[in-house]
């Protein structure tokens, strides 16, 4: 079933995407973060495992989440993500303009969200979408109709 969402993926107009996603993703998270994390693609490190397992937390946090911010900030802390993954999900949680007055909730699904397109950006960028597990997880997560939308915006609030 996998090759699928990959044959999906590879079927986009990859420039057009890739495009799309650098301006959302500049507009997030702020165009130095955004080149901190093209200088890890640039030596060869994709960081999707590291962001798909941020995303899985972030998931299972939004599930047991009571809205207590700082409670959230010190469990996210705890995980002991890489500090640049870290750094991207502290910035869409607490300072992201997209979702400041969004529930706890709303902003953990969207976060992981975006942790995932970063990790199958820089898949497409490697050229390891067959081995990519965000493409994996996101593809596993979502209806087969949304899936390819999803892919478009990097950052969801479904």
């Amino acid at each position: 079933m996998f090759a699928e969402e990959v044959a999906a993926f590879q079927s986009l107009p990859e420039e057009d995407w890739r495009q799309e996603i650098t301006k959302q993703a500049k507009k997030a998270i702020g165009e130095a973060l955004w080149n901190k994390i093209q200088a890890q693609w640039r030596i060869n490190n994709s960081l999707c495992g590291p962001l798909a397992e941020a995303a899985r937390e972030l998931l299972k946090l939004a599930a047991a989440a009571d809205g207590d911010q700082e409670k959230l900030n010190d469990m996210v802390e705890a995980l002991g993500w890489p500090s640049l993954v870290l750094e991207v999900a502290n910035v869409l949680i607490n300072r992201s303009e997209f979702y400041l007055f969004a529930p706890l909730v709303v902003k953990l699904r969207s976060t992981a969200h975006a942790l995932r397109i970063l990790g199958i950006f820089s898949c497409s960028v490697l050229g390891n979408l067959h081995n990519c597990e965000c493409l994996k997880d996101l593809a596993t997560d979502l209806a087969d109709e949304r899936f390819k939308d999803s892919l478009w915006n990097f950052l969801s609030t479904s």
